[in-house]
């Protein structure tokens, strides 16, 4: 059984958070904005995605004043503490219920791709995958693909504890 196709993906998360009335924003470094690009492409989207916050690696490039000055911004790339951070710059720049964080490190032959979501209850989770080359698939693609996969695995397994 061949892997769900981006468009698949993007169905599943706008189903998901239309059930639960919810939005989501994103902040994405060293992407290119490839993960917004593809969370904007369905007609409608702008009902779920409030928007994004699209940053250079270099973390001495990104603006104070959108940042802040969390203890976050401090930690390394790729670190649980720097990722939830940020998806929380995202999920209140744009008062939404879930905040994304996606991080890209290139290195030779593979990506570091990682990724936290912000729960609408304050906790956190994040990921980290390394893609591969791969002459069949663009990398902007696999990218898309893979932060899709987790975003719609981790909305599909949280649920809210009743208060």
């Amino acid at each position: 059984m061949s892997p769900p196709t981006s468009s698949l993906l993007l169905q599943r998360l706008a189903q998901r958070l239309t059930e639960r009335g919810e939005t989501l924003a994103c902040v994405e470094i060293g992407s290119g904005g490839h993960v917004s690009r593809s969370l904007t492409s369905e007609p409608g989207s702008s009902a779920l995605f409030a928007g994004s916050l699209i940053f250079p690696a270099d973390a001495a490039l990104w603006p104070q004043a959108i940042t802040g000055d969390g203890s976050w911004r401090a930690a390394p790339p790729g670190s649980h503490t720097r990722l939830a951070g940020l998806a929380g710059v995202a999920q209140v720049a744009f008062g939404t219920d879930w905040g994304l964080a996606v991080e890209c490190q290139p290195a030779n032959s593979q990506t570091s791709l990682s990724i936290a979501l912000l729960f609408p209850d304050g906790n956190a989770v994040s990921d980290t995958v390394f893609l591969a080359e791969d002459a069949a698939q663009p990398g902007e693609e696999r990218l898309v693909q893979c932060v899709l996969r987790l975003l719609a695995q981790h909305l599909e397994e949280h649920t809210e504890e009743p208060p």
